[in-house]
């Protein structure tokens, strides 16, 4: 199929635009990232699934904090090299969960275990 010369820049703005326009992917921290950036620090976390925000504190140690309507402490664990860590928590969940923690444009998001983001964004004091 030709494309005619008139079509040509139009063409090209398209793919221009639709570049421009591209979500960055995540990319995931490593375990010495995860340690240095997330272990004894407070996260502020906006999620995605209901819209609340909580904090979440994973001590050193393996003790896990979380506070927003109610309040609940569990354990926590590093899952694997990429990031990866699982929480058990004693009253939310009584099963382990797993996520990862990323960096996409320049921000910290925590991603489920399908590469699906499960918070919108994660602020560490």
């Amino acid at each position: 199929m030709s494309v005619r010369p008139h079509a040509r820049p139009l063409l090209l703005l398209a793919g221009m635009l639709a570049s421009a326009v591209a979500v960055a992917q995540p990319v995931l921290l490593s375990k010495d990232e995860f340690l240095r950036e997330i272990v004894g620090k407070s996260m502020y976390v906006a999620s995605t699934a209901n819209s609340q925000n909580f904090l979440l504190e994973l001590q050193d140690g393996g003790k896990a904090i979380v506070s927003r309507s109610y309040n609940d402490i569990g354990t926590w664990r590093m899952a694997d090299d990429t990031g990866g860590y699982c929480v058990t928590w004693n009253k939310l969940a009584p099963a382990e969960r797993c996520n990862k923690m990323a960096r996409r444009d320049g921000k910290l998001v925590a991603m489920d275990a399908a590469g699906k983001e499960v918070t919108a964004t994660v602020e560490v004091r």
